[in-house]
């Protein structure tokens, strides 16, 4: 069962990107205007990129002793 959600979590987050892009397209076909949808595209990629380097920068070391190097 643990095998499946983490294959299952894994694909889920792969599929985000996806869902991003159709979302861009469908909005911009519909609104007219691409540059603010890019824009705010940009912006929600970066803040998404700068929570996730932060949690792992606080939280990266949790499971340190379990590592083989």
């Amino acid at each position: 069962m643990e095998a499946f959600l983490i294959s299952t979590g894994i694909v889920a987050l792969a599929e985000i990107g996806d869902k991003t892009q159709l979302l861009a397209f469908i909005l911009a076909a519909k609104f007219r205007k691409p540059v603010p949808i890019i824009i705010g595209i940009l912006l929600a990629t970066i803040a998404n990129h700068a929570f996730a380097g932060t949690l792992l920068h606080r939280h990266g070391d949790l499971d340190a002793d379990s590592r083989q190097v």
